[in-house]
């Protein structure tokens, strides 16, 4: 499966979101930017996910062309750009936020599922883009089905089978975005589309992984104030009603384990400012290091081999101790299960999504009975029902969802 940028689009007229954003159109200019920087880094990895291929290595070949092309962008104006979020290669059963030290020998190998995310923001207006590839069996590159596992493995019977369950969960994680990409309209429950994804988890022998957000988003602000998840997440506000010219950042991660992870081994490898904490730091070098993360990355998450030295990450660690500087934990599934994910950024417009960082989509099997039922699902036009206060599920919808 391969990558493309977005297109020309329509020109997308000023309105109002329920963060009380304008979208007018140069601000839509800058997501589209930031999307199809954010895309064209990911297909870059994507492209080197071979066997031997260092994880870091990927992760700085993502970074280095987020940074190549961000300086083409906006050159004459002074706004700030660069990462929303720093390239992240997570490999079969971690699901996410996994970008290490270039020291790290850790490799992928033939069979290998290779979740591959960044994040790009133009001016503060952010877009994020995620692809699940698999390791090819030789030189050729990334294989159009999906593959891998946490212990490598050891004959020919025991790749096939591994090939399968990860081709399974690929194919569970792509009609899962096609899904949340066609219903994600205004007037539209949150409740129906994670219904709708959780039937369509079941419908592959997959979970959702729990514990993932999906949330609205406006300048230099990430989580707004609109929050799902697709599974496994408690306290979270009742379900909304989508509005037209919200953005949001769609993430979906499917697992052919029963989606429950536990917090990866290891040190995390991602981390951002507190901009609520201050403290005067102890160490010279530990002001040091947390000036140059303050220049460089001031609202930003950041990876530790960002920093680049040893030096810095030693002072990176009193700035964690007093929580002036914040963790992305990494999470996992048990070894030996697979995790695949679909990742991007959607402007609500003209009574649909439009996505910022498109996925192609292959042409490969599903499940048995499951496309017609989904067609039928997306075919479906919710509506909210008139004098009615608190919109719930629209009857079609609902027997559409109940069918599969």
């Amino acid at each position: 499966m391969a990558l493309r940028e977005l297109g020309d689009r329509e020109v997308i007229l000023a309105e109002l979101s329920a963060d009380g954003e304008l979208l007018t159109p140069d601000i839509v200019e800058k997501y589209r930017l930031a999307g199809g920087i954010a895309a064209a880094a990911v297909a870059e990895v994507a492209s080197k996910c071979t066997p031997g291929m260092k994880v870091s290595d990927l992760c700085a070949a993502g970074d280095a062309r987020v940074e190549a092309r961000v300086t083409k962008v906006f050159v004459h104006n002074e706004v700030e750009k660069g990462f929303a979020f720093p390239t992240c290669v997570s490999v079969n059963e971690c699901c996410h936020n996994h970008s290490p030290l270039a020291s790290d020998p850790t490799t992928v190998a033939p069979g290998d599922v290779v979740k591959i995310t960044v994040g790009v923001h133009i001016d503060g207006y952010m877009a994020y883009a995620g692809h699940t590839v698999a390791v090819a069996h030789d030189a050729a590159g990334p294989s159009a089905a999906a593959a891998g596992g946490g212990d490598q493995p050891t004959d020919a019977a025991a790749l096939a089978a591994k090939e399968a369950a990860g081709a399974r969960t690929m194919a569970a994680a792509r009609d899962a975005a096609i899904v949340a990409n066609t219903l994600m309209r205004p007037g539209v429950s949150s409740e129906v589309v994670v219904k709708a994804i959780q039937h369509v988890a079941a419908a592959y022998g997959c979970s959702v992984v729990g514990g993932v957000l999906t949330s609205s988003m406006k300048r230099f602000v990430p989580n707004g104030r609109k929050q799902f998840a697709f599974g496994g997440v408690e306290d979270i506000p009742d379900a909304f009603e989508f509005v037209e010219g919200e953005v949001y950042d769609v993430n979906i991660l499917m697992s052919t384990g029963k989606g429950e992870t536990k917090p990866t081994e290891g040190h995390p490898t991602v981390y951002k400012r507190d901009l609520g904490v201050r403290y005067s730091l102890r160490a010279q070098v530990s002001r040091q290091v947390y000036t140059d993360i303050s220049k460089r990355f001031p609202t930003m998450p950041f990876s530790v081999r960002q920093l680049g030295t040893i030096r810095e990450l030693l002072g990176l660690k009193e700035s964690v101790g007093r929580g002036l500087v914040v963790p992305f934990p990494s999470d996992s599934e048990p070894v030996g299960e697979l995790v695949a994910q679909y990742r991007f950024t959607a402007l609500l417009h003209n009574g649909k999504t439009v996505s910022l960082a498109e996925h192609e989509i292959a042409s490969t099997a599903v499940a048995e009975g499951l496309t017609d039922l989904v067609l039928k699902l997306l075919a479906t036009k919710p509506t909210r029902p008139a004098k009615q206060s608190k919109w719930t599920t629209n009857t079609e919808l609902a027997t559409a969802i109940a069918a599969l």
